[in-house]
């Protein structure tokens, strides 16, 4: 009998001490889990902080998508082309074209001289992939006639074909042409004159769209800037080519308005030159044209 006793008080006491030990191994392992709760915290505050989260990053995508449509860079107009189905969307994405509504307070009733350069039997510059200046000129010309028409304004066109403005019996058709080109702008009387051009330099590494007036006269300095400023945020980005001022130009010396000749880019660069020929750029080019008169007369 007392030896069942002590058998029992031995097993009591192994109970006591099994229950004892996995009641202080509990209070351990809470306490491990207890002091890693902060770092836990900390890390899912940063995170927050930080913005990741799979919800917020599609939404942010999302945002900065619809921010870029309205982006007047090249950048974003590419990709607005790009990314959209239909040219109606592509106009709808953004404010890369020339608005009429928007224009139309600053041009509707302007008289305006469009001068594409050289024509007929002078092919102005030839372009590392021969391209003629001549025919980019009107191209771009066109362009920048039926943006301002559909502003209000009244245009008038020195050339709308290949044609010069000589007569074959004139011995020298160079400055016969030019003379009717001034004598044209003279009698249109209008508020500004725009000359189209394309530039070329000996070496093929130049490049940039950039803005001529004549010298001293200060309201051909303001157009001049204004349309460089346009060509360098709407098509040109990365040009950093300054407005220059000259007074050796025929038109420049012999109109009476203010008047700019634009250089619109290189054709013996080779990039360049490959843009120039392209439909996209040159509409690119004629609206930055448009938008530089509108900000002139704004």
């Amino acid at each position: 009998m007392k030896r069942q006793n002590k058998k029992r008080k031995r097993k009591r006491r192994w109970e006591w001490a099994a229950g004892a030990l996995l009641f202080l191994l509990g209070i351990a392992l809470s306490l491990i889990f207890l002091s890693n709760l902060p770092g836990a915290r900390a890390l899912l505050a940063q995170n927050e902080a930080a913005g990741i989260r799979g919800n917020g990053d599609e939404e942010n995508t999302v945002e900065e998508d619809g921010g870029g449509s309205l982006s007047n860079t090249s950048e974003g107009r590419t990709e607005d082309g790009d990314n959209s189905g239909t040219g109606g969307e592509e106009k709808d994405g953004g404010s890369d074209s020339p608005e009429t509504e928007e224009l139309a307070g600053a041009l509707a009733g302007r008289v305006i001289v469009i001068d594409p350069g050289h024509g007929g039997i002078d092919p102005g510059k030839v372009g590392v992939h021969d391209e003629l200046e001549k025919d980019i000129n009107l191209s771009i010309a066109r362009k920048v006639v039926s943006l301002l028409e559909e502003t209000g304004a009244t245009v008038v066109c020195t050339r709308t074909d290949d044609g010069g403005l000589y007569a074959e019996s004139d011995s020298n058709k160079k400055l016969a042409d030019l003379k009717a080109r001034c004598e044209l702008i003279a009698e249109t009387e209008p508020d500004i004159a725009v000359s189209i051009h394309q530039n070329s330099y000996t070496d093929a590494s130049v490049s940039g769209a950039q803005v001529f007036y004549y010298e001293g006269s200060e309201n051909g300095e303001k157009l001049a800037s204004a349309i460089q400023n346009a060509l360098v945020a709407f098509a040109d980005p990365e040009n950093r080519r300054q407005v220059k001022s000259d007074n050796s130009y025929y038109i420049l010396l012999h109109s009476v308005c203010p008047t700019v000749i634009v250089e619109c880019g290189f054709l013996s660069n080779d990039a360049e030159a490959t843009k120039l020929g392209t439909e996209e750029y040159q509409i690119l080019v004629a609206e930055a044209i448009v938008r530089g008169i509108a900000m002139y007369f704004d």
